[in-house]
Parts: C-alpha cells; structure tokens; sequence
C-alpha cells in the first residue's frame, strides 16, 4: 500500500549511482515510498526509472563557493517542493551541501520542518587524503563545518570499514551512536558464484576499477612488465572505465601502447551483469589502490567468486584479505612488491587457487549482500 512518504537522494554523478546505489532506493520503493534522486551530471539519456532524476549542478574535482552555495540551495528547496521527510546524501560533496543547507534551515527557521539526514562515506575522498597546505587548510574548514552542523540536525553517518567510522568519530564530527558500517554497497550475492569447473594453467590476474592513477593502474601495468621480462606466461587483464573529465585520468593511448606492447589485454568498460562470468574465468583479482578506500566492491564480488585476492594494504583491505589465506597485501605504489607477490603467487598455482576458495568461505560468513546492506539503511530511513 502507498504510503505517501518521501525520500531524497543526493549524490555527485549518476554512473556512480546508478552503477552502486539502486538497491537501498528500488528497497525502499518497494515499502511504498516516492523517491526522488538528484546527481550532479547530466541525466542519463532514456532511462527509465521508478523515481524521478533531477540534474545537480557539481564541480566534482574542485570547490567553487557560490556554485556551491546555489547546490546546497537547490537540494533544500528540491526537498520542501517535494515534502521529503528523509535525505540521503552520498559522497563528500552532497554530504557538505545536505548538511550546510538543513543546518542553516534548522538554526534560522526553527519552527520549519528539517528532514532526517543520513550521510554515507563510500571513503575519506581526495580531500581527507591530500597532504598539501591548500588541502590541510580545506580539510580544517571542511572538518569545523561537519562538526558544527552535525550538531543541529537529526543525522547518521554510515561508513565502509571501521577505521573510517573511528576517525570521524574521533574529529569529534558524529557520536558512536550516530554511525553505522557497512560492507560498501552490497553485491548481489546470488550472482557471484565459483567455476563450476577446476582451472588449471597459467594465472590469470585481473584489474578492475575506474581507470585512474590512484586505483594502481600503472602499477598492475608496471609489475605485469616485470613479469613479463622473467618469463611470466600468465595473463594479465584490465577493465574498466575512462574518467577523461578527472585531473586523475589514466591516459587511453598509455593503455593502448601497454596492449600493443603484450603487456595487458584490455577488456574495457565491463558491464554489471558481465562481471559474474568474467570474475569466474581469472584466478587473482588485483588491486594496488593508493587511495583510502570505502570498500572496494569488485574485491567483495571476487571473494563472493572464489577468486584470490592481490590489493595493497588499506584499512578496508584489512576487512576481506587475511595475508597468506585468501590473499595478499602489498604496500601502495609498489609495482616492484606487487610483481614479487605475482611471482610467488605463479609459482604455485595450486596454492593460489585454494587462496581463492578461502576468499569464498570469507565472503560466505560476512553482511555482503545487497539484502543485508539494504537491511541497515531501511532502519536509518524507518526509524
């Protein structure tokens, strides 16, 4: 039965939602909720959803006050015409922009109804991790500014691994009780299944991720040159999507040059439901990020798999690899560590395989599926 309650999403880019973020909105359709999801990009062309898109304008990459100012606006007066009795912000930008503007909502206009505000961190984001003056003297102001608004809203924060969680609680930004952790987004658990068949051979090594410096790319592409020059007869494969508009981009022609030269096979931009089948078909899904990651989804997704896993140490990395049982952890850009792991790794692939089943027990005991994630957020949203 309709219900004729509202919810909000704001996030920074409709790939990343659409690709990441469906489930929690198609769950909470299903109670009977309208939904409403605005992105900062231009909507999808021909998509056909049971909520309703409106177009965000964000600069992802940099902040620009009055651009921002007027998104912050925007979302506050897209949920009043709405009624919106919950919003949901996703990602560093929206997150500013919901707190911001229903915090100066709820401080000056008191007697004015302020929606329920839920806050997820899919990670720390560039701006927690650059070291630099200007991003120091941004992550001060952008600190005092969570912790201040923080304070006049009815809001939780969900996180992606436990260090996250810690770290924003000991800014002093949220309480304990105001933040929850989940294994990223969910995956959908019934697809990611093992080979029903035993693999033998030479490894198969797969990176897949956005197409950025900071995911490792360079690296996968260095180490597998490595092993190349020693003789390595594995395979080593890359997927993923070009982000050209990110002043992190990894260049096409480097990809290509790194294809032509026998390095690499290039999948390209895999869909969702391929994934499945091409996680069952390689023995070591790799990824050597430099960035404080969330949680990265394709790792949960190769456990569920049965694949073993090759990433560098993080602290979400920590949360599915046990070095030695199911995997290995290398340190960030380290092309030189990650090709001596890949070595040893071929140099029993027997062992490696049975990495792999390990991944799969992991993935079996943990909250990794869509449901279980979907599960905490219906309560943030019910409660």
């Amino acid at each position: 039965m309709p219900t004729n309650r509202v919810i909000l999403y704001c996030c920074n880019e409709w790939n990343y939602f659409l690709l990441h973020r469906l489930p929690p909105v198609q769950a909470i359709i299903e109670k009977g909720w309208h939904a409403t999801v605005c992105a900062g990009d231009e909507k999808p062309r021909g998509y056909l959803s049971d909520f309703d898109l409106v177009e965000l304008n964000i600069e992802r990459h940099r902040f620009t006050p009055l651009a921002d100012a007027l998104a912050a606006l925007k979302i506050v007066r897209l949920a009043r015409s709405i009624n919106a009795e919950v919003v949901h912000a996703i990602t560093i930008k929206p997150i500013l922009y919901t707190m911001v503007g229903f915090g100066l909502k709820s401080l000056f206009l008191r007697s004015s109804k302020v929606p329920r505000v839920i806050l997820t961190f899919p990670g720390l984001g560039r701006v927690f991790e650059d070291t630099d003056i200007v991003s120091q003297v941004r992550r001060k102001l952008i600190v005092g500014t969570m912790r201040f608004f923080a304070r006049h809203l009815d809001c939780h924060a969900t996180f992606e691994n436990e260090s996250d969680r810690d770290y924003f609680i000991s800014l002093g930004i949220f309480r304990p009780e105001q933040t929850r952790v989940t294994f990223g987004a969910g995956i959908k658990a019934k697809l990611f299944k093992p080979a029903t068949e035993k693999r033998n051979g030479p490894l198969h090594f797969l990176f897949a991720s956005r197409l950025i410096h900071s995911k490792g790319v360079e690296d996968f592409i260095e180490a597998a040159r490595q092993r190349r020059h020693q003789g390595s007869d594995a395979k080593f494969t890359i997927a993923g999507l070009l982000d050209p508009n990110n002043p992190d981009a990894f260049p096409a022609y480097k990809l290509e040059e790194s294809q032509a030269e026998g390095l690499v096979n290039l999948a390209g931009a895999v869909p969702g439901d391929a994934m499945p089948d091409l996680l069952r078909s390689v023995d070591v899904v790799c990824l050597p990020t430099r960035l404080r990651e969330g949680f990265p989804r394709v790792l949960i997704e190769a456990a569920a798999s049965g694949v073993a896993l090759l990433a560098s140490r993080q602290p979400s990395v920590e949360q599915i690899i046990e070095n030695g049982v199911n995997g290995w952890m290398t340190e960030p850009s380290s092309p030189n560590e990650l090709a001596r792991k890949m070595s040893e790794m071929e140099d029993d692939p027997d062992r490696t395989r049975q990495m792999g089943e390990a991944s799969l027990t992991l993935a079996r005991s943990s909250p990794i599926s869509e449901e279980d994630v979907n599960a905490v957020f219906l309560q943030l949203y019910l409660s």
